[in-house]
């Protein structure tokens, strides 16, 4: 996973982010929590949870 640093924060998050909005939209409350550990296992620490 490529990292990046966020900003003038000096955080270091993926590059690739996980966007948040569609986890709360999932029929199955453990899909929910499947996607966002993938997403971790993988190497994203860059999540997103805005509708705009």
């Amino acid at each position: 996973m490529l990292y990046r640093t966020l900003g003038n924060t000096q955080e270091t998050v993926s590059a690739i982010g996980l966007g948040g909005f569609h986890i709360g939209m999932q029929k199955d409350e453990q899909e929910s929590f499947r996607i966002i550990r993938s997403a971790i296992d993988r190497g994203i620490t860059f999540m997103d949870n805005c509708w705009d």
